[in-house]
């Protein structure tokens, strides 16, 4: 927009350095400039940030701050900042259609209409960022859920890392083909996807940053779902673990390794339940009940084995 007077700024970056233009103005109109330019891209958003920290020293003086040189720098900022929030929107948009096609897959049995395989588009931006339309580098999806990329990821990642867990432990239980041969513990596929999942899942605890891991964030709703679906996917993947060993009359070791799995993840979403029993309801995500109907599978079913053995002492 023609807001700036082209041959008036100019001369006034001639005058002495106190009565030029302020720093933060020239920082945001390169800023402009180089989001416009494909050979200056990649300085867009080290100018807009030194504009953003110059503007806020600026403004923290208070002294001389309110001219017509400050506002044109705000007016440039805000259209800066407009664009990443709406950039970012686009994103999140379709980040959150993800999420909602695995757990709806996850809840109805139904097959996901979304290919990761396919998947460009990288992750969300953390919370911060988002909120206040600052532009911050994101890893894509296929990087992102490794254990270097594990400890950047923001709470919105976090919880399409759990959904994409989900899916694949879905995906993982579907699969018949004639390479599964589930009698073969060592060479076949579906005990390595077993294990490929279990320390996927593993991993995924490891490497969470400190911001999502618990007690610190039993505050965040959304840290709290992360744990409760890791938790869920556990459980899930040792069940279809133990109804393979029972099926084909395998080794009761891998039975009894699957039932301590799934016990010790279904203990772990009771206890994180009664850590937020004085959180508001409407504040729990819905998702939270299906993960509290899987570990209450797992309780009662450890309660009758228990009562049963009690009965024939």
């Amino acid at each position: 927009m023609p807001m700036i007077h082209e041959y008036r700024y100019y001369t006034s970056l001639t005058r002495a350095p106190l009565a030029r233009p302020p720093i933060c103005l020239r920082y945001a109109i390169w800023a402009s400039a180089a989001s416009l330019s494909e050979k200056y891209k990649s300085f867009e958003d080290l100018l807009y940030e030194r504009a953003r920290r110059y503007l806020d020293a600026s403004e923290m003086k208070g002294e001389g701050f309110v001219n017509v040189y400050y506002a044109q720098t705000w007016c440039l900022i805000a259209m800066f900042e407009a664009k990443n929030a709406q950039l970012e929107e686009r994103r999140r948009a379709f980040w959150t259609a993800f999420y909602g096609d695995r757990w709806a897959s996850v809840l109805t049995g139904w097959p996901t209409t979304i290919n990761e395989n396919e998947i460009s588009t990288n992750l969300p931006v953390s919370e911060l960022s988002f909120e206040f339309g600052l532009a911050e580098e994101t890893k894509p999806f296929t990087q992102a859920f490794s254990p270097s990329g594990l400890g950047q990821v923001s709470s919105f990642s976090a919880l399409l890392s759990a959904s994409k867990l989900y899916g694949h432990n879905r995906e993982h239980l579907d699969i018949n083909s004639p390479n599964e041969c589930v009698e073969d513990i060592e060479n076949r596929e579906f005990w390595k996807r077993h294990r490929r999942l279990d320390n996927a899942l593993l991993n995924t605890f490891l490497y969470l940053p400190d911001s999502l891991r618990l007690p610190h964030g039993l505050d965040d709703m959304n840290t709290v779902l992360i744990h409760m679906s890791i938790h869920a996917s556990s459980i899930k993947l040792h069940q279809g673990a133990i109804a393979a060993a029972v099926k084909h009359g395998i080794n009761s070791e891998i039975v009894r390794h699957s039932q301590v799995c799934a016990l010790t993840a279904a203990e772990e979403i009771t206890n994180i339940m009664r850590q937020i029993d004085n959180v508001d309801v409407d504040l729990v995500n819905s998702c939270t009940g299906f993960c509290l109907y899987v570990a209450a599978s797992v309780l009662i079913k450890d309660q009758q084995s228990n009562q049963n053995k009690v009965d024939e002492i």
